[in-house]
């Protein structure tokens, strides 16, 4: 692992206001919710670009019956700061692991979706010990370089027209037709949430996107120490995605391919 996604930990100290939960954790203030049973295993849930933890609602009230259930902004999302300048992955990592430092949660199981899976491996990597279990899904352990100009595109119109310009072609990739249809009620949070993301912390992510080209996946064998379970979920993936199962080096390792959400909640509560 490179020295360059090795971060500094600032000293943490959660606070509450009103019914918003906030620590400050890795030198920004973090947005967090806690559900669930207090000393109950802990399940943390890592959102994609563009989100914020309100996309889990549906995990949490299938979660929180068994589990303390740990939901945060990513660092330029949500109600979490959105500092100027690039991030990286590194950085996205000792941001968790600060959160839960500051928490007093010495082990999880950890969910990412998408850049929250990103954000995981490399947790796996650098703080094998927090983990219990890691959960990836639809996620990937690189960015194809054909992917740059895409994402180059979509920073530039998030600066000069902002995230409003994104939120029907974000909207159009993710749902099908039938869904957004179907479930009006569920894609409109969706839109919000997108709507709602600061454009500084839209395009700081890219940073971490574009430049993760570090096959991770290869180097999971070794995240071993302490982690007894591996889970990758796929939901209807793309025509010609890549998907990999992760080596195994003394830990059971699973991999699913799923259509529906319901599936999703019931593989993540039996594990």
């Amino acid at each position: 692992m490179q020295s360059s996604i090795v971060v500094r930990t600032t000293t943490c100290s959660p606070r509450s206001e009103g019914d918003v939960a906030r620590t400050t954790a890795n030198g920004i203030d973090i947005h967090y919710e806690l559900a669930g049973p207090e000393g109950a295993p802990v399940v943390t849930l890592s959102h994609s670009i563009a989100t914020d933890s309100r996309m889990w609602a549906s995990q949490v009230e299938t979660l929180a019956s068994r589990f303390r259930v740990l939901c945060f902004d990513t660092r330029g999302h949500g109600r979490t700061d959105a500092p100027p300048g690039a991030y990286s992955l590194g950085r996205l990592a000792e941001d968790a692991n600060a959160l839960l430092a500051a928490l007093g949660i010495e082990r999880t199981h950890f969910v990412g979706l998408s850049m929250g899976g990103m954000i995981g491996q490399v947790l796996a990597l650098t703080h094998p010990e927090r983990l219990r279990s890691l959960a990836l899904c639809d996620t990937s352990a690189r960015m194809p370089p054909e992917m740059g100009p895409i994402w180059d595109e979509r920073i530039a119109t998030a600066l000069t027209s902002g995230m409003e310009a994104l939120v029907e072609p974000t909207i159009g990739r993710w749902f099908t037709p039938g869904f957004i249809e179907a479930r009006s009620e569920v894609v409109d949070s969706v839109r919000e949430m997108i709507r709602a993301t600061d454009v500084q912390g839209y395009v700081g992510q890219f940073d971490v996107t574009i430049h993760h080209k570090a096959r991770y996946i290869d180097s999971l064998s070794r995240f071993s120490q302490g982690v007894q379970r591996a889970t990758c979920l796929f939901i209807n993936p793309y025509q010609g995605a890549e998907v990999r199962q992760i080596p195994t080096a003394g830990l059971e390792s699973r991999t699913y391919i799923i259509d529906n959400r319901n599936q999703y909640s019931q593989i993540l509560s039996t594990g």
